[in-house]
């Protein structure tokens, strides 16, 4: 018994099939079907604004030579800042002197 090969599928729409000389067309309008993105902004995560409008963006372009020196004052004597309360060190135990014998005796 000699197996015979399926007849060829034709296809009426030669893009579901892709072969090396017919790719795939690209489908343009998967960025319509796709969910609209809400308006979140990528700096603070609240809904309504985007980065670009955020309260939170701050650009030292805008500041004039006061504040500016007035921020750089604040922020070095904040690298320089002691902490108020020491921290808590745990308190080392000493461990008993072991009275065992080497063994390379």
């Amino acid at each position: 018994m000699s197996k015979v090969a399926p007849p060829p599928q034709l296809s009426w729409f030669s893009h579901q099939n892709p072969t090396p000389g017919n790719p795939v067309p690209m489908d343009i309008d998967v960025a319509r079907k796709a969910k609209s993105v809400p308006d979140t902004c990528r700096r603070c995560g609240k809904l309504g604004h985007w980065a670009k409008d955020c309260d939170l963006r701050f650009d030292v372009r805008y500041l004039d030579l006061d504040e500016l020196s007035a921020l750089v004052e604040d922020r070095l004597a904040a690298l320089d800042a002691v902490p108020l309360e020491p921290e808590d060190k745990p308190v080392e135990q000493k461990l008993p002197a072991e009275d065992s014998v080497s063994s390379s005796e």
